[in-house]
């Protein structure tokens, strides 16, 4: 039997209003969505990337009567790339990714992997046999400059684009923070169809490289799978790594920050494909700076992240088989799962965001299906058991603790399936929005107003009773 969802109330966080819906001229996928900081008080853009070879910046201004405006901007892959006797209109964007450089939140690497595509005979030059059979995967590296006046530069972008080649099939487009030279640095990280996951640097004079730590980093050695997805967090002392594969391969990996060295590895084995995996902890960001606030000091130090890491959990996208939350997996390893129910009767799930989606200081887990629906998970304050014939035999031999699942507290249906999702202040107002890609459109969904305005009521009562 179905489960009922809560109504939702005038002031409910539920009552989500689509404040832009942006039409794509081609399809995206599961790795075209990416999320730019643009300066230092965290305006945020989003870019999707299509097939056709376009990027879309979507990000929100204010006009000069303040009132609030959507800003759209498109660039075309083959704008800012040349490729020698091919139009380079003949690729296609099949990921994207972004971060903002050490030491310097004006300066944004954007990467993206090119694939070639369906090729037109009048795109091709005189030399057309020479020129199809030389077509090779792309990672195309961008780094521009922004501030609060201005968006991600064109002419900028263009200037600064460095195109490797790629001699392998690539998969997951990502970032992990790593060591170098006694420095936080951040890496570029590919997977391709061959169990190896290539790991590119910036050299010095010498721009991006293929680095040695692809054969360094323990956490991506001797995998068992094409990794689908990678996630990543970190503290002063230790890299936590997190691997998901094609055929339900899952790794997690405990590794020194400093010296790369494992400390400790755990695998387990799914049924079906791994759409994607996320670190995380129960309590919010929001949480532990509360928890952890030091008047005395203007910003928060690396020990807050190690009292975070001892409560890591992981959790487990699948596309066939019940999505999983492995909770204390930096202890447990997999011996702690906790199910999310229905999330495999949507058709397969291809997307995840985790954020405090209800406003209460705890994290919520948040899934797209290719079933056109979103589900968003919430773990209960009293974990309940559930019907073993609801869960995988392998999964019951290999568990220790009793059969558990979280809550599912809301559920949306789109037109087309969700390839893509992320909740994030693109408006600048401190509430967050929700952003949900799908076949071939962008979809932001805001909270109502008046339900987010109840709520900044009620915190500050509370703040007013404790002082």
């Amino acid at each position: 039997m179905a489960t009922q969802m809560p109504m939702a109330t005038a002031g409910d966080w539920r009552n989500f209003e689509q404040i832009n819906l942006l039409s794509l001229e081609s399809q995206t996928n599961i790795y075209g969505l990416a999320v730019v900081s643009l300066d230092a008080d965290a305006k945020k853009c989003v870019l999707i990337a299509s097939l056709d070879g376009t990027v879309t910046s979507v990000g929100y201004d204010r006009t000069q009567g303040n009132q609030l405006k959507c800003v759209c901007e498109e660039c075309r892959v083959d704008e800012v790339i040349e490729v020698p006797s091919v139009s380079s209109s003949v690729f296609e964007i099949v990921a994207i990714d972004t971060y903002n450089k050490c030491n310097d939140q004006n300066q944004i690497v954007i990467t993206s992997v090119l694939m070639p595509g369906r090729i037109e005979m009048e795109e091709l030059d005189g030399d057309a046999p020479e020129s199809i059979s030389s077509l090779k995967p792309l990672l195309s590296i961008y780094t521009a400059s922004s501030d609060k006046a201005t968006d991600i530069y064109r002419k900028e972008i263009a200037r600064s684009s460095q195109i490797i080649n790629l001699p392998y099939t690539p998969l997951h487009l990502n970032h992990i923070w790593i060591e170098k030279n006694a420095h936080k640095e951040v890496a570029i990280v590919l997977t391709d169809t061959n169990k190896t996951v290539h790991v590119y640097t910036e050299e010095y004079d010498k721009g991006f490289q293929e680095s040695s730590l692809t054969q360094q980093l323990q956490e991506f050695q001797n995998l068992e799978d094409d990794a689908l997805w990678i996630d990543s967090q970190h503290t002063s002392e230790k890299r936590y790594t997190a691997v998901g594969g094609q055929n339900g391969y899952v790794k997690f990996t405990i590794s020194n920050f400093k010296t790369n060295e494992k400390i400790n590895s755990w695998t387990t084995q799914h049924q079906g494909a791994i759409s994607s995996v996320r670190l995380f902890t129960f309590k919010s960001d929001a949480s532990y700076h509360s928890e952890t606030k030091d008047s005395s000091k203007a910003s928060y130090d690396e020990s807050e992240n190690d009292d975070k890491s001892s409560r890591y959990s992981l959790l487990v996208a699948c596309t066939t088989d019940i999505s999983v939350v492995y909770e204390d997996i930096c202890y447990e390893g997999f011996n702690k799962p906790m199910l999310l129910p229905r999330s495999n009767e949507y058709d397969c799930v291809l997307c995840s965001y985790i954020a405090d989606i209800d406003w209460d200081g705890e994290n919520e887990v948040i899934l797209g299906s290719y079933g056109q629906e979103l589900l968003v998970y919430k773990r209960p304050n009293n974990y309940f058991n559930i019907n073993k014939d609801d869960m995988d035999e392998s999964m019951i031999r290999k568990t220790r603790f009793p059969c558990r699942a979280l809550d599912l507290i809301y559920q949306r249906s789109f037109f087309e399936p969700i390839y893509s999702c992320c909740y994030i202040d693109l408006t600048s107002d401190g509430i967050c929005e929700l952003v949900v890609g799908t076949f071939r459109a962008l979809h932001i969904l805001q909270h109502n107003l008046d339900a987010a305005s109840q709520k900044c009521w009620e915190r500050i009562a509370l703040m007013l009773e404790e002082t």
